[in-house]
C-alpha cells in the first residue's frame, strides 16, 4: 500500500519550525482502493482547519491522478469523528465575520467536493459522530458503522447552527429528522441512524473495517465508467426526478455506455459465460 501525502501537508512538514503531525493519512493500495485516515486519535479525529485543508488537499489528489477506483474514509481510534476542534473554536472567537465566513467555506467546500466525486466513496464509522463528522458521512454513497456506533448535532447547544452540514444531512435523512435532531441536539444510535437512511450497514465493532474494506475491493473491480456514470445520474435525477428531459437523460445514458468499450467488453465476457441469456437483468 502506498503511502501519499498531500501538498498541504508536505509544506508543513518541510518547514523546519514546526514538527506537527498530520491529520489525516491517504493511502493508495494495488487492489485500486484509496484509503483517507483521520488519525487524531487523542482528540477523537475533531476538526480543525487544518483537518479541513488536509482533506480538500487529499481529495485533489484523488481526482487529479485519476488512479482510485473506490475511496474508503476511516479514523483510527474509538471514534470517527467528534466534531469541532476546542482549539479551532477558541481560535474562531477571535475571528470577525469575513475570517468566519472564509473558515466555514472552506468545510462547506470540502464537503461538496466529497459529495461530488466520481468514485463511489464508503464511510467507516464507530463510537461517536458528531457534527462536522456527520456531514461527512452524509457525502459518502454507503456508511458502515458499528452497531454501537452513536451520532449527533450538538451545536445549538453552543449557540452555533449546523449550517454548512445541512444540505448534505437534510438530503439524506429528510427535513423532519433534521429538525428533530439540530433542535433537540439529542444523540441517536446506529439502528436509528440506519432507519433514516444515514447509515447503510451495520456490522460488530471487531468486523466492521473487514467489511467495508470487502465491499470496496468488490467495487474497485466493476468498470470505472459505469460507476462514474452511474454516480453523475443520480446526482442529475435526485435534483430534480420530474425534470422535462428526464427520460431522453436515461435513455442517452444508458445508450451511450452499451456502445463503450468498457460495456462492450464487459458484456461479451458476461453473455460468453451466458449463452442462454437466462439471469441477466433488465436496464
Amino acid at each position: 500500500m502506498t503511502k501519499l501525502t498531500s501538498a498541504s501537508t508536505q509544506e508543513s512538514m518541510a518547514d523546519s519550525t514546526t514538527h506537527a503531525q498530520p491529520h489525516t493519512q491517504l493511502s493508495m493500495g494495488e487492489n485500486g482502493v484509496a484509503t483517507l485516515w483521520f488519525q487524531r486519535p487523542r482528540q477523537h479525529n475533531a476538526f480543525s482547519d487544518e483537518t479541513i485543508a488536509e482533506i480538500n488537499a487529499h481529495l485533489d489528489h484523488v481526482i487529479e491522478h485519476n488512479q482510485a477506483r473506490v475511496l474508503l474514509i476511516q479514523a483510527e481510534g474509538k471514534s470517527f469523528c467528534a466534531g469541532a476542534d476546542l482549539q479551532w473554536m477558541k481560535k474562531t472567537i477571535s475571528y470577525n465575520q469575513e475570517d468566519n465566513f472564509n473558515d466555514a467555506r472552506a468545510l462547506a467546500l470540502m464537503l461538496d467536493k466529497l459529495n461530488r466525486l466520481s468514485i463511489p466513496t464508503i464511510a467507516v464509522a464507530q463510537g461517536n459522530a458528531f457534527g462536522g463528522g456527520v456531514g461527512v458521512l452524509c457525502c459518502c454513497d454507503m456508511v458502515f458503522a458499528s452497531t454501537d456506533a452513536l451520532f449527533c448535532f450538538s451545536e445549538v447547544k453552543l449557540g452555533l447552527i449546523p449550517a454548512t452540514i445541512c444540505p448534505h444531512v437534510v438530503r439524506v435523512i429528510g427535513e423532519r429528522a433534521a429538525r428533530r435532531y439540530f433542535l433537540s441536539a439529542e444523540s441517536f444510535t446506529a439502528t436509528t441512524a440506519k432507519a433514516m437512511g444515514l447509515v447503510t450497514h451495520l456490522a460488530d465493532a471487531k468486523e466492521l473495517h473487514t467489511t467495508a474494506q470487502k465491499t470496496a475491493q468488490t467495487i474497485a473491480k466493476y468498470p470505472p465508467n459505469a460507476l462514474a456514470g452511474t454516480k453523475a445520474l443520480v446526482h442529475k435525477i435526485a435534483a430534480d426526478p420530474m425534470a422535462p428531459d428526464v427520460v431522453d437523460l436515461t435513455a442517452s445514458t444508458i445508450a451511450k455506455a452499451r456502445t463503450s468499450e468498457e460495456a462492450q467488453i464487459a458484456l461479451g465476457k458476461f453473455l460468453g459465460q451466458n449463452i442462454s441469456g437466462e439471469n441477466i437483468e433488465p436496464q
